[in-house]
């Protein structure tokens, strides 16, 4: 067949399967589906009817109930870190609950000693490379190009980095770190802490963060998790967590009550909303029933 025929079936075939899957009917599931083809999930991400009326019928019990309502609606956390530690493959105690990213990953970073060096991409999310520069931490960036495991490898090699910190998936071109690049470095460099920003990942396949090659993953749930907004993540490897507030740890040891430990002092300070973890919880439990792998194959045939 000649070249110019296949591209021409190739283009009908995709076009095809772009067709049938924009069709599927979410309409009933998120109400804006009404009224527009919603491509802008990775700005925000759609809030479903259901969580929608589970919100109103959590605001009516807290208006009838008050604290007898907060005291019995604490379960929300614990169903929440229990879902994403399975979901993700993490450990429940290393799986903390913050209202979004930049608070995950500013609590973060101050529990490194300063004299860390961090690794970054050069035009990386602001919220990433601001704080690091803005704490002092000594720095340097690689570029974003079609040489850049090359440039991040040199770098490890000459700079010497303690930390290497990044997103996933980038804001500006939509460019997926590469998983097997990102065990490759951990295998070879063990002791480099790799920390990432999951807000534009996490909810587009399936991922198992034991397996990663990660130390850190921390995002925020209004995008692809379909939580809406004022709730986000922390996932810590053993590794990270003894590297955070090392100098304090054993100090508040017996300030903590059972279900605590010393890094929830500093993740999840104060009251927790259950407004917005219970939401993300819902998105969560909605992603779970179309399975992620699901989620994946279709991104694919996009």
């Amino acid at each position: 067949m000649p070249t110019q025929a296949i591209r021409a079936q190739t283009k009908r075939i995709l076009f095809t399967i772009i067709y049938l899957v924009l069709r599927m009917d979410f309409s009933s599931v998120f109400p804006v589906l009404k009224k527009y083809t919603y491509l802008n999930t990775a700005y925000s991400g759609l809030l479903s009817a259901d969580i929608a009326k589970w919100r109103t019928a959590h605001d009516k019990e807290f208006v009838e109930g008050g604290s007898n309502f907060k005291e019995t609606n604490s379960r929300v956390f614990h169903q929440l870190r229990s879902n994403l530690a399975s979901m993700f493959d993490v450990k429940e105690e290393n799986t903390f609950l913050v209202p979004n990213f930049s608070i995950g990953f500013n609590t973060l970073l101050n529990g490194l000693d300063k004299g860390h060096r961090f690794l970054l991409l050069k035009n990386d999310y602001p919220s990433i490379v601001d704080p690091v520069t803005r704490m002092g931490f000594d720095f340097q960036e690689v570029p974003i190009d079609d040489k850049m495991e090359e440039h991040i490898l040199d770098a490890i090699e000459k700079f010497k980095p303690s930390v290497f910190s990044f997103s996933m998936v980038q804001y500006i071109s939509g460019l997926r770190m590469n998983g097997d690049f990102i065990k490759k470095i951990k295998k070879d460099y063990p002791g480099l802490l790799i920390i990432a920003d999951g807000t534009q990942f996490t909810g587009t396949t399936a991922f198992n963060f034991s397996s990663s090659g990660l130390d850190a993953l921390v995002g925020s749930g209004y995008k692809w998790l379909l939580g809406g907004y004022g709730n986000g993540y922390v996932f810590l490897s053993n590794q990270m967590k003894e590297a955070l507030y090392s100098g304090v740890k054993n100090k508040n040891a017996n300030l903590l009550s059972d279900d605590k430990n010393y890094l929830s002092m500093y993740f999840e300070p104060g009251h927790l909303d259950s407004l917005n973890f219970g939401s993300l919880g819902h998105g969560l439990n909605y992603l779970q029933s179309l399975g992620l792998d699901n989620i994946e194959k279709t991104n694919h045939q996009l």
